[in-house]
């Protein structure tokens, strides 16, 4: 008999990688930007990229939340014995192929 993860944390562990390099770009353009700055005016940058990418979070959020794309996954945070919908697609295909209806599509 072999062993089976309760989860797979894998792909979950690429995405947020690939978030936090994303994340950094804007990060490291603006103190690259403002690197002969005084203090002030690199405090400013950096409150400014805050606030614009806040939003965007919010942003995305809502936009998320209206199209109903957030309901990918019925048994959140497991999605079919995996850590992410990324690593449930064969699973997530198999429902969606036995009950064309169900909780996975819309």
């Amino acid at each position: 008999m072999t062993e089976v993860d309760l989860y797979n944390l894998s792909p979950t562990l690429r995405l947020l990688g690939m978030g936090v390099l994303i994340a950094l770009l804007p990060l490291a353009w603006t103190l690259y930007s403002s690197r002969n700055q005084p203090v002030n005016s690199k405090l400013r940058a950096i409150t400014v990229l805050t606030l614009f990418l806040t939003f965007d979070l919010v942003l995305f959020g809502s936009f998320t939340r209206l199209t109903d794309s957030g309901l990918g996954c019925p048994d959140w945070p497991g999605c079919y014995g995996s850590a992410s919908p990324i690593g449930a697609v064969a699973h997530i295909d198999a429902a969606q192929t036995a009950m064309p209806t169900g909780p996975v599509t819309k």
